[in-house]
């Protein structure tokens, strides 16, 4: 028997194709036809505030590694467009303002890699407040990461003694890109292409209201989309029970 499979696993549709057919799931255009430009823009603009609202949700592919070198003398630093973090391993791109950072630790000039404090987790803002003197130098042995709007502030303590040469690496959450023209694909795996349609077209229902029934059917539909993808975004690990 033979086969005509295509032997492609790369389909990621424009956001073009998504929200044309969101439009149509909530009838604001006949599928013989093509929504407005108005309609077009106005969907744009729903889907990135549901994408950046998702953010939150602490994605496994958003999941990064940044690091970024100690100054002498400095004990805070931007982390965003004003910062020099950046992604690891390639270092070559700036890392926009993270939504968290965690597993912070000291990279040595030797390239060893040491948590800061007991688990590598960032001290809360009251602690940071809390430690005596932010600018007597030292070895960086904590760090305090507020998010902020723009830039995202790390606070490291000690502050970094003369002549460092140490860097700070971490695992952080990076933002989901914008989507701003209408031939973007998105920063999403492919597996969310569908929950991404669904939602976005049970938010875009208040805008073109309908029969009520169908839409509670649409609206478990895109909870179901979501909730189901949400269930399979964890990592793969074994976990390991201690008997006493």
């Amino acid at each position: 028997m033979t086969s005509n499979v295509s032997n492609s696993t790369a389909f990621n549709p424009n956001v073009t194709k998504v929200i044309y057919r969101s439009l149509r799931m909530v009838g604001a255009y006949n599928a013989d036809g093509t929504p407005t430009a108005e309609q077009v823009e106005d969907a744009m603009d729903v889907l990135n505030c549901m994408l950046k609202a998702w953010q939150i949700d602490g994605f496994l592919w958003l999941k990064s590694i940044f690091q970024m070198s100690l100054v002498a003398n400095q004990y805070y630093y931007a982390i965003g467009p004003a910062g020099t973090a950046k992604f690891w391993p390639a270092l070559t791109t700036l890392v926009q303002r993270p939504t968290r950072v965690w597993n912070l630790r000291r990279k040595t000039s030797s390239g060893y890699e040491i948590p800061l404090g007991m688990t590598g987790d960032p001290i809360s803002r009251s602690e940071y407040m809390q430690l005596p003197n932010k600018t007597t130098p030292g070895t960086v042995v904590q760090a305090y990461y507020d998010p902020q709007l723009v830039n995202g502030m790390l606070y490291v303590w000690p502050c970094p003694s003369a002549g460092v040469t140490d860097s700070i690496m971490g695992d952080c959450d990076r933002s989901i890109q914008d989507m701003l023209e209408e031939d973007n694909t998105f920063d999403v795996p492919q597996e969310w292409i569908d929950p991404i349609t669904f939602c976005l077209a049970e938010r875009l229902w208040f805008e073109y209201p309908g029969n009520s029934a169908e839409y509670q059917l649409l609206a478990q539909r895109a909870i179901m989309a979501k909730e189901n993808i949400l269930s399979y975004n964890r990592e793969n690990t074994s976990t390991t029970l201690g008997v006493q």
